[in-house]
Parts: structure tokens; C-alpha cells; sequence
């Protein structure tokens, strides 16, 4: 089997995986099928699956580079420097270095911290400024809250169907 086929085959499931995992998102949160994916994680507060999926597995690959044994550390030397694309740990690790604007030289000398706060900057980042409006300024959040009950307006006149049609609107609207 040829390799490149083999990475577009496992990139084709994590694809399907985070398909997956935002229509489950979209039903836990409780909004409109056709919500825009963006707003997922500004709602959820967590990071794109993708990115915490490749965060994952970048720190996994981290830890064979300087935590393993002396065979997993050959191995994953081996994987970064001559295997590189043939190898799911290089194929991965030089993936991420090309997502997140790393050098595998600079993971090889141990030069990359991957904390959270990393991954959601760079998340934040991939936004639009009107995206970031809607979800926040705009009070998508603030409506999901009402129509769950955790936060009241005052003398409330608006119905469970109305707020609905708010939220709906709110997230499908043009970017």
C-alpha cells in the first residue's frame, strides 16, 4: 500500500471524527444544525477538535523524545530524522510543525512548549474578528444562557420559541 495513501486514509477518519464530534456538540449545546462549526468552541470553551486532537498527540510524540526509554527514544529519533514522512510519528510531529509554525529542529533541542494557553491562542487566532462578535459581543453565549435558565432578564417578555428563533438566527448568520 502506498504511504501517502495511507495518511489521507487516516486524515479522512480524524475528518470524519470531528464531523462527528460537532454535530454531538451541536446537540449537547442545544443549537440549530446548521450553527457555523466556528462557534463551537468560543460556546464550549475548549479548543477545535482538530487542534486538541493534534495537541495530543504532538505531546505524546514529546514525551517519546526526551521521557521514553533509550528504545523509544531511538525509535522516535528515528521517526523525526529519517523516516520522517514514512512513519506515523514523524508524519504526525512534522504535521503539527507545519500547522503550529514549529521547525523539527527545534523539537529535536527540546524548544517547544505546547500549554494550553498556546493552543488557544493560535485557535483564537484562526478566527475573524466577526466571528469572535458573534459568539461573544453579540450575546449568543449570554441567549443559550437564558434559554437554559442560568442567567434572567429582568421582566422577561420574550417566550422559549422567540429566544430559539434568536439563537437560530444568531447562528447561522453571513460571516
Amino acid at each position: 500500500m502506498d504511504v501517502s495513501c495511507g495518511r489521507l486514509m487516516t486524515l479522512g477518519y480524524i475528518n470524519e471524527f470531528c464531523v462527528a464530534w460537532r454535530k454531538a456538540m451541536r446537540r449537547v449545546i442545544n443549537v440549530p444544525y446548521n450553527c457555523h462549526s466556528c462557534f463551537l468552541p468560543l460556546l464550549s470553551d475548549t479548543l477545535f477538535i482538530f487542534d486538541e486532537l493534534y495537541k495530543r498527540s504532538f505531546r505524546f510524540i514529546l514525551s517519546c523524545v526526551f521521557r521514553g526509554s533509550p528504545l523509544v527514544r531511538a525509535v522516535a529519533h528515528h521517526a523525526l530524522k529519517i523516516a520522517r514522512y514514512n512513519s506515523m510519528i514523524g508524519s504526525n510531529a512534522l504535521f503539527c510543525c507545519a500547522r503550529y509554525g514549529w521547525t523539527a529542529a527545534d523539537l529535536l533541542a527540546g524548544k517547544i512548549d505546547v500549554y494550553n494557553s498556546y493552543f488557544q491562542k493560535i485557535c483564537d487566532n484562526s478566527l475573524s474578528g466577526s466571528e469572535i462578535c458573534v459568539a461573544q459581543s453579540q450575546s449568543l453565549f449570554e441567549v443559550l444562557c437564558v434559554r437554559e435558565g442560568q442567567l434572567y432578564l429582568p421582566d422577561s417578555f420574550l417566550h422559549l420559541s422567540e429566544i430559539n428563533e434568536i439563537i437560530c438566527a444568531l447562528c447561522t448568520v453571513v460571516l
